[in-house]
């Protein structure tokens, strides 16, 4: 958990499409809700489907909207190529890693310059850069609950499991009610649920 004159660095990487941006809007508004500061910067790559996206939630007294080099406690991975690229940049040694494992092709890979690397592969680079990882595929366990595109919100409750921002699970049920109709609301909230419990497991199994 955060202390509190920590800044605490969240970033989703990941490729445009995946409901990058909306995640981190989530966040963002959950953690002003709780009275915190917050910054919020969106980086696109050079198409907004398909090229690269990362988004940055600053929670806490932060100077500049984009934090140093090496220093982001915690990163959600929509995308794993993606994950591993921004992760050498950003991560700090420590920091979490929650990485969907279901690969998204980025526009360099499908436009053919270049290959696509095994996931066993860019799992391991993620590891080596010294941050605890947790992986899963989200996108499969978001289409079993009916929806893929819920993928980004599976990995959004698997961030909460992981205890480490002074934000309650009621504040993002609340923003997706507030964003949202009642029924896509709580099949969001559905997804949630089952991300945070998969990634509780896990974590359990961890220890």
């Amino acid at each position: 958990m955060m202390s509190e004159k920590e800044v605490m660095n969240i970033i989703f990487a990941g490729v445009g499409g995946q409901g990058n941006i909306l995640v981190s809007h989530l966040v963002a508004d959950a953690a002003l809700e709780k009275g915190h500061q917050v910054r919020l910067t969106e980086t696109f790559g050079a198409a907004t489907r398909g090229g690269s996206v990362f988004s940055c939630v600053r929670i806490g007294d932060a100077g500049a909207p984009l934090p140093r080099k090496n220093s982001v406690q915690l990163m959600v991975g929509l995308e794993p190529l993606e994950t591993l690229r921004v992760a050498v940049l950003y991560l700090k040694p420590g920091g979490w890693v929650l990485v969907n494992t279901h690969h998204w092709v980025p526009v360099d890979v499908s436009a053919g310059r270049v290959d696509y690397p095994e996931t066993s592969a860019l799992l391991e680079g993620i590891q080596k850069l010294g941050g605890k990882l947790i992986s899963l595929n989200a996108t499969q366990i978001a289409e079993d609950l009916g929806n893929n595109r819920m993928m980004n919100i599976v990995l959004l409750g698997g961030l909460m499991a992981l205890g480490q921002l002074d934000i309650e699970n009621e504040l993002l049920f609340a923003q997706m009610e507030n964003r949202w109709k009642h029924n896509i609301a709580l099949a969001n909230q559905g997804a949630f649920q089952k991300g945070f419990d998969i990634v509780k497991q896990q974590l359990s199994v961890q220890v």
